[in-house]
């Protein structure tokens, strides 16, 4: 149901173990976890939202498309160089928007790093 895709510029100083370390602050009304593959998931027993990195050349072909379509992100930083991102996700149903804030919260976190563009994937627009 939410998405967003951080884009890391080059010189960006975002880490899992440091969103790990920022996301476990921000909600400490839920379980904040780390798995072995440094995906990060925030949950409740109704709800949760993953975090991830992901890199390859994948990215930087779709972060080049990101620089060409979406108006202002070039004017943040060389979004068409980012070849690494963070990828932000909830397949949970949420209805009632009851988890909007969180998301929200989330995404703020993200922006707390240097160099993290923000921007919803699918309608190509920055957050």
């Amino acid at each position: 149901m939410y998405r967003a895709y951080g884009l890391l510029l080059p010189s960006s100083d975002f880490t899992v173990d440091e969103a790990f370390r920022r996301l476990t602050v921000r909600f400490p009304q839920y379980s904040v976890l780390l798995g072995g593959n440094g995906q990060i998931t925030v949950e409740s027993d109704v709800w949760e939202i993953e975090v991830a990195l992901v890199d390859g050349p994948h990215v930087l072909n779709e972060s080049q498309g990101f620089a060409e379509h979406i108006a202002g992100v070039s004017e943040l930083g060389n979004v068409a160089s980012c070849d690494r991102r963070v990828e932000v996700w909830s397949d949970t149903p949420d209805a009632e928007m009851a988890h909007l804030k969180d998301f929200q919260d989330l995404i703020e976190v993200l922006k707390t790093f240097t160099g993290v563009i923000v921007v919803d994937p699918k309608e190509r627009q920055l957050l």
